[in-house]
């Protein structure tokens, strides 16, 4: 999308690695818990390098 400006990339430090999809939404403080993670995914309202994810864990 022309013209529309991006918000900064966040550098979210993690302890332990991996981490599920929901758990990094709380750190980088984009959910306020996990009900709140499972709400946006499952919204639609999450991208991932550009696509929508609505998984909390990969497959």
């Amino acid at each position: 999308m022309i013209g529309v400006p991006r918000p900064p990339i966040l550098d979210v430090p993690i302890a332990e690695a991996p981490i599920r999809l929901g758990q990094f939404l709380k750190l980088a403080g984009f959910a306020e818990d996990g009900g709140h993670a499972r709400a946006l995914l499952d919204a639609s309202e999450v991208q991932v390098n550009g696509r929508v994810e609505t998984r909390r864990a990969p497959s």
